[in-house]
């Protein structure tokens, strides 16, 4: 299994200027899971 490095792959930039502009937002995807732990099929 490769392992992910220190710094961004290739054709991707870190930047900081951007980063602080756009904050992380947790989103929550929908729960598909019955209260017994089985599928739904929704």
């Amino acid at each position: 299994m490769p392992a992910s490095g220190r710094h961004p792959g290739p054709g991707v930039d870190d930047r900081d200027d951007l980063a602080g502009r756009y904050p992380y937002r947790r989103a929550y995807l929908p729960v598909s899971r019955l209260e017994d732990g089985t599928m739904a099929d929704r």
